[in-house]
């Protein structure tokens, strides 16, 4: 980033995402379709039916992997007050939704409680870059 700017930084997280995508994809796609057999080799038969928790915690860990290269590109921006603003708002909403999430759908709402905090951090991250991007468009005009 120091040597060839934002444009190489964002092309580089870019292609790091992609390359890394293919990889967590398949393993967390087979760790889905395998689900049973993994919850029975590791906790016995009798938990198999909880094998959708381990198929939910699989997708989240897709948004996870997502979230990664949008906070290394704030942190190389040095636009860090992004993701406390973004943590500050999955924060509320886990105070305000968590209780209801879960009364209304057990895991399940669990699962989409922590799926929909990624979401919120991550939309807030896209928001700090592009508020970067608008700044940097304007120094160069």
């Amino acid at each position: 980033h120091h040597q060839s700017g934002d444009q190489a930084l964002f092309q580089y997280l870019k292609n790091i995402t992609l390359k890394g995508s293919g990889i967590i994809m398949g393993l967390i796609a087979l760790l889905a379709i395998f689900s049973e057999p993994v919850i029975e080799l590791l906790y016995g038969a009798e938990y198999t039916d909880y094998a959708y928790v381990l198929k939910g915690f699989a997708l989240l860990n897709v948004f996870v992997f997502i979230g990664m290269p949008l906070r290394f590109t704030i942190r190389t921006l040095e636009q860090t007050q992004g993701i406390f603003f973004a943590y500050l708002l999955s924060t509320l909403f886990s105070l305000f939704f968590a209780y209801p999430f879960i009364q209304w759908w057990g895991l399940y709402g669990v699962i989409g409680g922590l799926i929909i905090t990624q979401l919120i951090t991550q939309a807030y991250y896209l928001i700090t870059i592009q508020k970067y991007n608008k700044t940097q468009s304007l120094k160069t005009a």
